[in-house]
């Protein structure tokens, strides 16, 4: 049913000189109370994501800040940028 994550934390992390953050290719996957810190690519809900679950997340230092949402039925909105 999905890959669920609530709460701790990503920093730092770069793959590519592009980073990553939290991704979802998948239905029902949840990411939720999750501080990413200095990454370029925060939240990405690809086109094969249905119904997944990104929220109170907070992102600091972050390039990308806004959620990136391709798929259908996803909650991408309720994330914090600090």
């Amino acid at each position: 049913p999905g890959i669920q994550v609530d709460g701790g934390s990503i920093r730092n992390y770069s793959v590519g000189g592009t980073g990553w953050a939290l991704y979802s290719n998948a239905d029902r996957t949840i990411f939720k109370n999750v501080h990413i810190e200095n990454i370029s690519t925060a939240i990405r809900l690809d086109t094969s994501s249905t119904n997944c679950l990104a929220t109170s997340n907070t992102m600091t230092g972050c390039t990308v800040t806004t959620p990136s949402n391709a798929g259908t039925g996803n909650t991408t909105t309720g994330n914090f940028v600090v």
